[in-house]
């Protein structure tokens, strides 16, 4: 084979080889987001499954103060906020351009603290101040030092005062199935999935806070999100509004926290 032919032959199979590259890429590309739309729906569900069971106004009144949202489909093995546990949220935040986002997260670390029986959990996490979602951009971590986090879940089940149930700053609203002996808050557990990010919005590298803080985006396939937010937000941002929704419920006595804790 002269030298004209060994260059010929050798383009061909570098242009194969970048073919066979690209089409793998595309490929991956094609199944991340695949994967996003994916977390994006069990979001939207989760959070609309949870509106439906909220038949006092609590979550409603809840978002309508909220400044950012994470909303965990599912966390399977252990309790979301406590030990060896798995699984995938979105987050988003609330700017003066409306909700932005989401961005996607994992978590999948080792926490502090005793639970036993835990077998899955999903809910929404509502950030009541700017400064926690930063935090949590920042750190991976749900709380920070002297920030109260109230959980409940969607029975409220156990009694307390309304007053304790408004100081919170993080407020976790959930379902599980299982049983728990105990909860704890992780220092943190919570990763970017930048390629996801990334792949859902067109940001080069997928930083979260591009995304939901300086760019503020809004991407359509999360359109059904931003509906159910904006929605149950509606009516309740007047603040004597939500005095007297409060006042109401402290006469009702109908707020039952099952366990209020102090960021470590």
């Amino acid at each position: 084979m002269d030298k004209r032919h060994w260059c010929v032959v050798t383009l061909i199979a570098v242009l194969g080889l970048m073919a066979g590259c690209a089409g793998k890429t595309t490929r991956g590309a094609v199944n991340d987001l695949a994967v996003a739309n994916a977390m994006v729906d069990a979001a939207a569900d989760v959070l609309e499954t949870t509106i439906a069971n909220d038949t006092d106004g609590t979550v409603r009144a809840l978002l309508g103060k909220a400044k950012g949202v994470l909303i965990i489909p599912a966390v399977d093995e252990a309790s979301l906020l406590v030990s060896v546990g798995g699984g995938n949220a979105v987050l988003m935040a609330l700017t003066d351009q409306g909700w932005t986002g989401p961005v996607f997260m994992t978590k999948g670390t080792v926490g502090v603290g005793f639970q036993a029986g835990v077998s899955r959990q999903s809910g929404i996490l509502l950030f009541m101040h700017q400064d926690d979602v930063r935090y949590m951009l920042r750190t991976g971590a749900i709380v920070q030092a002297h920030a109260r986090l109230i959980v409940l879940n969607v029975a409220y089940e156990i009694h307390e005062t309304d007053a304790f149930y408004e100081s919170g700053d993080v407020y976790f609203v959930g379902d599980r199935k299982g049983v728990y002996a105990g909860l704890a808050v992780n220092s943190g557990g919570f990763t970017d999935r930048t390629v996801l990010n990334e792949v859902y919005t067109g940001v080069p590298g997928g930083g979260p806070r591009a995304i939901l803080l300086e760019r503020k985006l809004q991407p359509e396939g999360a359109q059904r999100l931003r509906d159910l937010l904006s929605q149950t937000g509606n009516g309740m941002k007047d603040s004597a509004e939500q005095q007297l929704f409060w006042q109401k419920k402290r006469t009702e006595s109908k707020f039952r926290p099952e366990l209020s804790l102090w960021g470590e």
